[in-house]
């Protein structure tokens, strides 16, 4: 990969980083966009493009995550409702292929 890709990989990565993790747009990201448009300039790579593209990617990414997670918690909070036994009998699953005491069965496969 040549010095120009690389840079426009590293551009659309620290964008990526500050729009999924929200960071702030000052100290070490400051620091490190600085050193990419410096770099930029030599390399004549106008590296905002790929830092913003980054960026909207990033917050993109990010929103599809919390929304799958809050789908994922609103289906979890319904299944809540189901009456589900806490203890599944072991027996259930291998009908009495196994031979374990009666005492035991219902110490498998807790919840």
């Amino acid at each position: 990969m040549d010095p120009q890709e690389r840079l426009k990989e590293k551009a659309y990565q620290l964008g990526f980083s500050v729009g999924y993790y929200k960071h702030m747009e000052t100290g070490w990201v400051l620091k490190e966009l600085e050193k990419l448009k410096r770099k930029g300039r030599e390399l004549n790579v106008d590296v905002m493009i790929y830092y913003e593209q980054g960026k909207r990617d990033g917050e993109r990414e990010r929103r599809f995550f919390l929304e799958e997670e809050k789908r994922k918690s609103e289906t979890k909070s319904h299944l809540e409702f189901l009456d589900i036994p806490k203890v599944i009998k072991l027996e259930s699953y291998f009908p009495k292929i196994l031979n374990i005491p009666s005492f035991l069965v219902n110490f498998f496969l807790r919840r």
